[in-house]
């Protein structure tokens, strides 16, 4: 059974092409590459997928649902999401405490001294870290369905 599915995918930049009309059918467990040199248009493929480019034409299908047009956050509540290589984890926090960072609005956010380094949370209120370990059980309760480890 197909998950993900692309037909006739397109995506340009002005004149540059970065994906030409792709057919790709993606089936439930299995387990597919995407390569090629820098340049061929794997990120863009990554990108139209997950709701950060519109391709200019074409067709993605996430287990029944059509993606083009939709938010990035829309998609994400469909069950997909990108990642980057370089996540920035605040080395000198807990894996809890990165959490409990990731849980505080963009728009409440202070940072003191070096942005690479916030200030260790001393007064984390206990609803925020109520809502960082939810968070956690969640992830494992996930991991745990999805056979991992």
């Amino acid at each position: 059974m197909a998950i993900l599915t692309t037909q006739r995918l397109t995506k340009q930049f002005g004149g540059l092409v970065a994906i030409d009309n792709l057919d790709l059918t993606v089936n439930e467990s299995s387990i597919h590459s995407v390569i090629g040199p820098n340049g061929a248009g794997k990120t863009t493929l990554f990108n139209c997928i997950t709701g950060f480019y519109k391709p200019e034409f074409g067709k993605i299908d996430l287990m029944g649902h059509a993606l083009v047009g939709l938010l990035p956050d829309q998609i994400v509540r469909l069950g997909i999401a990108r990642t980057y290589q370089n996540i920035r984890l605040f080395p000198a926090l807990t894996a809890m405490e990165n959490i409990w960072w990731a849980c505080i609005p963009i728009s409440r956010r202070v940072f003191w001294g070096s942005s690479s380094e916030p200030p260790t949370p001393a007064k984390k209120s206990r609803k925020q870290m109520k809502k960082a370990a939810a968070c956690c059980d969640s992830l494992i309760s996930q991991a745990a369905v999805n056979g991992w480890p």
